[in-house]
């Protein structure tokens, strides 16, 4: 069973991504951005006291840059500068790095483990560009920082229960299809767009091709490892159209009981 990293961090992200928009604000011409526009994103957006702080606002930059900064300064989940941003990258990768290495001591087979010492290596070179960034300002750690350590440390625990096995390497995939999917709307709708320094943008736009590149693999090894549709290769089911890949039996409202064989033929009764 996944753990409640999807729940906490996907609404830190719905939050860093409010305060992106506010401390990152490049002075655009487009409405949806412009100062009245934010007021009214953390303001509710509703009511006479949402509309009276869009009015006070709007037209003046001043008003925007101290409202961006006290949300820098009060919201946990706030990513308002590339120390931050630095901080959180280092998370995510380290995250990877480490769980990676546990699952690969504790037993993962095949494909798996070749996918797990890949997360290795290129996470590894990623924690190593952030080293080499041409920048004076060294990682600070926010709220966000401190969540996905926090995840992570839940999930190595998690992991260091299990023996090796199917589900090891199933869940090992299943959760690395979670943490790549966060990973990617991280950086690519919050960090990126938070970034000052041309080099750590450049940085964490190659990240972000990496991160999808192992997502998709990630994606294609739970399809080779749990059928299409899933179960496992020796009890695939038949689900919403997808072909039968071995012995099944399922239920299906509209669908009746199908019943194959691992060549995937078989008759379906109603």
């Amino acid at each position: 069973m996944l753990h409640h990293r999807p729940t906490i961090l996907f609404a830190a992200l719905s939050s860093a991504a409010l305060f992106a928009f506010a401390c990152g604000d490049q002075g655009s011409s487009d409405p949806g951005s412009s100062s009245a526009a934010k007021s009214i994103a953390f303001d509710g957006g509703a009511g006479s006291d949402g509309a009276s702080a869009a009015a006070s606002d709007a037209g003046s930059d001043g008003g925007d840059a101290a409202t961006a900064s006290a949300q820098c300064l009060t919201s946990s989940f706030a990513v308002c500068s590339d120390a931050q941003i630095m901080a959180i990258f280092q998370a995510l990768n380290n995250a990877e790095v480490s769980l990676a290495n546990l699952v690969v001591q504790q037993g993962v087979s095949g494909q798996v483990a070749i996918f797990a010492n890949q997360m290795i290596v290129d996470h590894t070179a990623a924690l190593r560009s952030v080293a080499t960034l041409n920048t004076n300002e060294a990682p600070v750690e926010g709220g966000l920082t401190v969540e996905i350590n926090t995840e992570a440390q839940l999930e190595f625990v998690r992991f260091s229960q299990m023996s090796a096995g199917s589900q090891l390497d199933q869940t090992f995939i299943a959760q690395s299809i979670l943490a790549h999917t966060e990973t990617l709307a991280l950086i690519r709708w919050v960090l990126i767009p938070s970034a000052q320094n041309p080099e750590l943008q450049s940085m964490l736009k190659s990240a972000e091709a990496e991160v999808q590149q192992h997502l998709t693999n990630a994606m294609a090894l739970q399809t080779m490892l749990v059928g299409q549709c899933g179960g496992t290769p020796q009890t695939a089911v038949m689900d919403g159209g997808c072909p039968a890949t071995g012995s099944a039996t399922q239920n299906d409202a509209g669908m009746g009981v199908e019943t194959g064989t691992s060549s995937g033929t078989g008759t379906t009764t109603k």
